[in-house]
C-alpha cells in the first residue's frame, strides 16, 4: 500500500481527488491533505508518504516551493504537480527536474490514475539496492551543490567580507573555482502574479543550466532578488580565448531557448571575468551594471563587453531657451528643444550621463517655477531618477515632467490673464470719467504692453477695449438721462468722460438710433 499526500488551497479540489477516485482498488491511501504548502510540508515531514499531489498556485509556501523541499529532503518521494492553464507551460519547463510529473487544472480522473499506476511503478524500480545507491549519490551532490550555491550567494550579496572563512569551506568540500565569470538573467517584462515569475524564473534556470551543460561548461545557477545568477567556471585544461568564445556562444544559445520554451525575452548582463572566489563580488557587480545598461539603452541582443563614454567626457548640457520654453508654458517649442537632447543622450550610452542631464534640466526648471505644488513635483521627481531602469521610462519621465509644468503655466497665465482683465473691467467701472482712460492708459496702470492687454481683454470679454469702454460711457449717458432730462447734454457728456459733446452726439445716435437730445424729448413725452 503508498501513502498518498493531497495538497490544494481549493478544498473542493482536494476532497474531489480523496473522494471520487478509488484509491484502495489503486493500492494506495490518502494520509493527509494539506490546504497550503506549508501544511504539505509538515504532512511529509510527519507521513513520509511515497506520493505527494500539490498544486502550484496557493497562499504562503507554493507548490514549485514545496516540491523543491520534497527533493532535497525525501529524493525517493514521488511529486505530481497541477497546474492551471496560463502557467502550464512554464510548469514544466520550470519543474521537470523537481517532480514526477504534471498535470493540467481541472484535473482529469482517469489521466490522475494513470499518472498514479505509472508513479508506483517508478516506486517498485528504486526500490532496488543499485537504485538506491544512485538516489544516495543524487542527494549527496546536491547537498554539495546547495552549499556551494549558498558561499557563491553570500559573496555576491556580503562581498568579500567573511573571504577567509569561505575560501576554507570551498576547500573542506573539495570545490574548486580559481578562474569564472558571472552572468545574470532577467526577465523583461515583470510579471504582476508572484507565482507566473517564479515559475519563469524556475524555467530559466533549468534551461539556463542545461545549455551550459550542452556546451560542456560547468556552472552554478541559482535565483536572487528576482534575477537568475550564473557563476562559470572556467576549464584550467582549455585555452583561455577558446573557453571565453564558448561562453558567449552559451550565453546567445540560453536567450534563444528562453524565446523558444517561454515565448519571452530575457535581459542579459555579463560580468568581469574573476580569479578565485575574492573576485567573485566584483564581477558580479560589472554584470548586474551590465544587465542595467543593456535594459535602460533597450539591448535585445547580447553586445560585446565595451565600455561607454567616460563620465567626464559625457556631458549634455541643458539649453536655457529649453527651461523658458517650458516655464511658460509654450509645450510645442519645448518638445523642439528636448529631441535633440534625447538624442544627445542616447549617442554617449552613458547613464550616468543620462540621469545627471535629466538631474540638471529638473534642477534648472526649479528656477523658473514659482507654483509650490509644481516645485513639489519636480523635487519628486528628482529623487526617483534612480528608479528609472529603461529609456523608454526616462523618456516618459522628462516629457511628462515637462509636459505638467507647461500644463501648470498655462493655467497660471490664464488665471493671470483673467484676473488681469477682471481688474481691468474694476477699473473701468470706477474710472469711466476720467476723459484720459484709454487702452495705453490701462496698460501704463497694469504695467504691460497695450498689445498684451489688448489680446487678453478680446480674449475674456469678446470685445475690443475701446468699444467696450464706449458703450459703458454711453450707457452711463442714457443713466444720467435717464434720471434727470434737464441736464445739458454737455454736462453729460463730460460726466461720463467725452471731452467732445458733438462726438458724443455721434456715438450717442449709434447706439440707441437718437441723438441725446431726441432721446430727452422723447422722455419728456412719455
Amino acid at each position: 500500500m503508498h501513502n498518498v499526500v493531497i495538497v490544494d488551497d481549493e478544498m473542493i479540489v482536494s476532497r474531489g481527488l480523496s473522494e471520487k477516485i478509488d484509491w484502495g482498488q489503486l493500492e494506495c491511501s490518502i494520509v493527509g491533505i494539506g490546504s497550503n504548502g506549508m501544511e504539505g510540508k509538515e504532512l511529509v515531514d510527519r507521513h513520509r508518504p511515497d506520493i505527494v499531489i500539490t498544486d502550484i498556485k496557493m497562499p504562503g509556501m507554493n507548490g514549485l516551493d514545496l516540491a523543491q523541499y520534497v527533493k532535497e529532503n525525501y529524493p525517493e518521494i514521488v511529486t505530481i504537480l497541477l497546474s492551471g492553464y496560463t502557467e502550464f507551460d512554464y510548469a514544466r519547463t520550470a519543474v521537470r527536474h523537481q517532480v514526477f510529473d504534471y498535470l493540467l487544472k481541472p484535473v482529469d480522473l482517469e489521466d490522475l490514475k494513470k499518472c498514479v499506476r505509472k508513479a508506483k511503478k517508478h516506486l517498485a524500480s528504486i526500490g532496488t539496492s543499485a537504485r538506491k545507491a544512485e538516489l544516495d549519490q543524487e542527494a549527496s551532490e546536491r547537498k554539495t551543490a546547495l552549499a556551494e550555491t549558498g558561499i557563491l550567494l553570500n559573496v555576491i550579496v556580503n562581498g568579500n567580507k567573511n573571504i577567509g572563512i569561505l575560501e576554507k569551506k570551498m576547500d573542506e568540500m573539495g570545490l574548486l573555482l580559481r578562474k569564472g565569470q558571472t552572468v545574470i538573467f532577467e526577465s523583461y517584462e515583470r510579471m504582476e502574479d508572484p507565482v507566473s515569475a517564479s515559475l519563469f524564473q524556475y524555467a530559466i534556470q533549468n534551461i539556463v543550466s542545461e545549455t551550459y551543460d550542452n556546451h560542456n561548461i560547468r556552472a552554478t545557477v541559482f535565483s536572487h532578488e528576482g534575477q537568475n545568477v550564473a557563476v562559470i567556471k572556467y576549464n584550467p585544461e582549455i585555452q583561455p580565448s577558446v573557453f571565453e568564445r564558448r561562453v558567449m556562444e552559451a550565453i546567445d544559445m540560453c536567450k534563444d531557448n528562453v524565446g523558444l520554451y517561454l515565448k519571452r525575452s530575457v535581459n542579459i548582463g555579463v560580468g568581469k571575468i574573476f580569479n578565485g572566489i575574492q573576485g567573485l563580488h566584483a564581477s558580479y557587480l560589472s554584470a548586474n551594471s551590465t544587465l542595467e545598461d543593456n535594459l535602460f539603452w533597450g539591448f535585445q541582443e547580447v553586445p560585446p563587453r565595451t565600455e561607454p563614454a567616460a563620465d567626464n567626457e559625457a556631458i549634455v548640457q541643458v539649453n536655457p531657451a529649453w527651461l523658458e520654453a517650458v516655464s511658460e508654458g509654450r509645450e510645442e517649442e519645448a518638445c523642439r528643444y528636448m529631441e535633440p537632447f534625447l538624442q544627445e543622450i542616447r549617442r554617449y550610452k552613458n547613464k550616468t550621463c543620462a540621469f545627471n542631464g535629466l538631474m540638471d534640466f529638473l534642477v534648472g526648471l526649479t528656477r523658473y517655477v514659482s507654483d509650490k505644488e509644481t516645485k513639489a513635483l519636480i523635487t519628486r521627481t528628482i529623487t526617483e531618477i534612480p528608479t528609472i531602469r529603461t529609456f523608454k521610462e526616462y523618456r516618459s519621465t522628462l516629457a511628462g515632467t515637462m509636459e505638467t509644468v507647461c500644463r501648470q503655466a498655462r493655467r497660471d497665465r490664464e488665471d493671470m490673464s483673467a484676473s488681469l482683465v477682471q481688474r481691468v473691467l474694476e477699473y473701468i467701472d470706477t474710472h469711466y470719467q476720467d476723459a484720459r482712460l484709454s487702452l495705453q492708459f490701462a496698460a501704463d496702470h497694469y504695467h504691460v504692453s497695450d498689445g498684451h492687454l489688448s489680446r487678453l481683454f478680446k480674449k475674456e470679454t469678446g470685445n475690443n477695449f475701446s468699444e467696450y469702454l464706449i458703450k459703458k460711457r454711453v450707457d452711463k449717458a442714457k443713466e444720467l438721462l435717464d434720471k434727470d432730462h434737464r441736464m445739458p447734454i454737455a454736462v453729460v457728456a463730460s460726466r461720463v468722460g467725452f471731452t467732445d459733446a458733438k462726438y458724443f452726439g455721434q456715438v450717442f445716435k449709434k447706439y440707441y438710433g437718437l441723438t441725446p437730445s431726441e432721446y430727452k424729448d422723447h422722455i419728456i413725452l412719455s
